[in-house]
């Protein structure tokens, strides 16, 4: 999981926006589908990974100061939430994953955390700013990760990890767990 943060100062003017669900944050969660039954992941995603985001944030607001340290352990929680509760296969089968994309915007700051190629760039006039990185089996980073834990990238129509996932993280894919994790 990639986390970046926007500067500015207390996150906890976080509480001033609003989401139709959670009056803690404002977040987006983006799926890329895959694979057949593939929606029943990304739509868990979205029903649920906000909550998982206002649930860890509450839990964590009172031990620091809003570091962005602080908010990849919100993040990286809330991701691995999402994951486990996907691995026994009765949302989902255990083959099929989602990519995602959580977007926190306050007034002083913005906070993005990424899990597979969902992008978040921020554009203004001609410029574009790229805020998070692709989890993808052709960064080297990645590749290096996915061997150290004993996985190997084979070329199939493109990299991926295996030679079945072209993501090397994801929330579900319980079947590539032991290389595709759905956090840093």
């Amino acid at each position: 999981m990639g986390t970046g943060m926007g500067s500015g100062s207390d996150p906890s003017n976080l509480k001033r926006i609003q989401h139709r669900e959670s009056p803690l944050v404002d977040v987006e969660v983006a799926g890329r589908e895959r694979e057949s039954q593939k929606c029943r992941v990304s739509n868990y995603c979205a029903a649920s990974l906000h909550n998982f985001v206002a649930e860890e944030w509450e839990r964590e607001k009172n031990d620091a100061n809003g570091s962005s340290q602080k908010w990849e352990h919100v993040l990286s929680r809330a991701f691995t939430r999402a994951d486990d509760a996907l691995e026994d296969g009765i949302v989902a089968p255990r083959t099929v994953g989602s990519t995602a994309l959580v977007v926190i915007v306050s007034a002083c700051q913005i906070i993005v955390s990424n899990c597979g190629d969902c992008r978040a760039v921020l554009c203004r006039g001609n410029a574009i700013l790229s805020l998070t990185r692709d989890h993808k089996p052709n960064r080297s980073d990645e590749v290096e990760r996915i061997k150290n834990g004993g996985g190997r990238i084979i070329f199939f129509q493109g990299e991926r990890v295996e030679g079945m996932l072209a993501v090397t993280r994801s929330i579900g894919d319980h079947y590539l767990k032991q290389w595709v994790t759905s956090n840093a």
